[in-house]
C-alpha cells in the first residue's frame, strides 16, 4: 500500500479550536501537525533516532515486525500494536535492519493563547475532555474493531489534508476528537459499558461534532429524551459547565483562529461558527476573551 502523509503549515495556525481541553482553569486548542498511512519508517541502528519533544503521537502498527523504544522499554511490535507517546516521553519507531513494520500515525499539540504546549499524559488529557477517570495506558496489541477504526480515520484524516478543501482545518480537528472517543470507549474507560452509553457523554460529543449547528437546551432535549433541567445539572457535573456555555467556549476557540488566520468578516466568522446575531457573537465573545473581536483580530496582525 503507497505511503500518504500530510503535514501541517509550520506556523501551526491552521486548525480551528474545535478540540479544546481545559486544564488548572487554562485552555489548549488541539490542532494536528502531522500524519501517515501506511508508513515505511527510517532505517538504522537500535535507538538511532531516540528523542523527546512536546508533542503527542498515535502510532497504529499497519503491517510487518520489528521494534519501538518507548522510554527505556524495548518492544516487540507487530502488526495491531498502538503505541501513544505523550510530551517528554522518549522514544523511537525506527526500523533496525531486517525489521519490515509500517505504521500509520497522527502527529498533534496542543497550545493555549501564549503558544505553551500542554503537557500532561495523554490519559490525564483523556480525563480532561471527558471529565472522566481514564486508565493509564501507553502501548498494546488493540482489537479488531479498534484497529478498523483507527486506520480508517488516519486515512481520512490524511486525505482530507491533503486536499484542502474548503473547511478541511474543521474537518481534521474533528477526526482527531473522533480517534479520542474511539480510544475512550475502547481503551481508557474505567466506566462500565452500560456507563458509556449516558447520553451526557453523547451530547458533549455531539457539541464537539455539530458546534456550527442552531443548538440550545430544546434540541438537546429533543435528541436524548431527558429534561432540559437534567441535561444541565448532570453536564455541568461531568464537564464544569452548562452545555450552552460550553458550546459558546467552543465556538469561541474556533473564532479566534479564523480571526487570526483568515480575512473573513467578523459577521462571517460568527456565522461559521454558529452564531446568527453578530451583536450576541461579539458580546459573547469579549465576554471570554476580555477583548471585542475586531480588537483581538489587531492584535494577532
Amino acid at each position: 500500500m503507497k505511503t500518504e502523509h500530510f503535514v501541517n503549515r509550520p506556523d501551526r495556525n491552521i486548525d480551528t479550536g474545535i478540540l479544546c481541553i481545559a486544564n488548572q482553569g487554562v485552555f489548549y486548542q488541539g490542532r494536528v501537525l502531522h500524519a501517515s498511512f501506511s508508513n515505511i519508517p527510517r532505517v538504522g541502528p537500535l535507538k538511532n533516532n531516540y528523542h523527546k519533544h512536546d508533542v503527542y503521537h498515535f502510532v497504529f502498527i499497519n503491517e510487518g515486525v520489528g521494534h519501538a523504544i518507548l522510554e527505556n522499554d524495548i518492544l516487540d511490535v507487530s502488526a495491531g500494536w498502538l503505541l501513544i507517546t505523550s510530551p517528554g516521553q522518549a522514544h523511537d519507531f525506527s526500523n533496525i535492519p531486517g525489521e519490515s513494520k509500517k505504521y500509520s500515525e497522527v502527529t498533534f499539540e496542543f497550545l493555549n493563547e501564549e503558544g505553551e504546549a500542554l503537557t500532561i499524559p495523554f490519559y490525564k488529557l483523556l480525563e480532561n475532555w471527558t471529565g472522566r477517570s481514564c486508565r493509564k495506558l501507553d502501548r498494546g496489541l488493540v482489537k479488531p474493531e479498534l484497529q478498523h477504526l483507527i486506520l480508517e480515520k488516519i486515512q481520512f484524516l490524511v486525505m482530507t489534508g491533503k486536499n484542502q478543501k474548503f473547511g478541511f482545518s474543521l474537518d481534521i480537528v474533528s477526526v482527531l476528537s473522533e480517534i479520542f472517543r474511539d480510544l475512550y470507549i475502547h481503551l481508557f474507560t474505567n466506566d462500565d459499558r452500560s456507563k458509556l452509553k449516558e447520553p451526557i457523554v453523547d451530547i458533549h460529543d455531539f457539541l464537539h461534532k455539530k458546534f456550527q449547528k442552531k443548538l440550545g437546551l430544546e434540541e438537546l432535549s429533543k435528541l436524548t429524551g431527558l429534561s432540559k433541567n437534567y441535561i444541565s445539572r448532570k453536564f455541568k457535573e461531568n464537564y464544569g459547565k452548562t452545555p450552552i456555555n460550553y458550546l459558546h467556549q467552543i465556538r469561541i476557540e474556533a473564532a479566534k483562529n479564523l480571526l487570526k488566520n483568515t480575512e473573513y468578516p467578523i459577521k462571517q466568522v460568527g456565522e461559521i461558527v454558529g452564531f446568527d446575531d453578530i451583536y450576541f457573537f461579539s458580546k459573547v465573545f469579549k465576554k471570554l476573551s476580555k477583548l471585542p473581536p475586531g480588537k483581538f483580530r489587531k492584535n494577532y496582525r
